[in-house]
């Protein structure tokens, strides 16, 4: 009994360092990122028009403070005239971001996630926003980010 005690003492330990080592991490805000759409390409994979299963590839440039770069992503219809699950990765001239995010139907900001990161950028873990500039204009948007490494 006393055996089982430790370990679960150790197993609670275990899980506490990982923990303590992220509150000791940094949060940083990057400059606001403005995205231009370059590209788009539509997969229509399921029944003909809007239907769960079609993707929508895209390329883009961006700008900030910091300077230019450019990136891909796609997003996956998931449940018509509610959402698309999307993912997109930027490269900068200092690492690239990796992003995902649920792109609501008829909502023009949408939270975003940073799921990793290489360069300046390693294993980056945040959020922030993806806003679409104006619902007539499908092509500009901008992100804001908190990133923690």
């Amino acid at each position: 009994m006393t055996s089982i005690r430790a370990l679960a003492v150790l197993a609670v330990a275990g899980l506490a360092l990982p923990a303590a080592a992220v509150a000791q991490t940094k949060t940083k805000t990057l400059p606001t990122t403005k995205v231009k759409i370059t590209k788009i390409d539509l997969a229509d994979v399921g029944p003909a028009g809007d239907s769960p299963g079609d993707m929508q590839l895209f390329a883009f440039t961006t700008s900030s403070s910091q300077g230019a770069g450019s990136g891909h992503g796609y997003c996956i219809r998931t449940e018509v005239g509610v959402a698309a699950d999307c993912t997109a990765i930027a490269s900068f001239r200092n690492g690239t971001i990796a992003t995902t995010w649920e792109a609501r139907d008829g909502r023009l900001k949408n939270p975003l996630h940073v799921t990793g990161g290489s360069g300046a950028y390693f294993a980056a873990r945040g959020a922030g926003t993806i806003t679409q500039d104006s619902a007539a204009d499908l092509l500009d948007y901008t992100i804001t980010l908190k990133i923690r490494q």
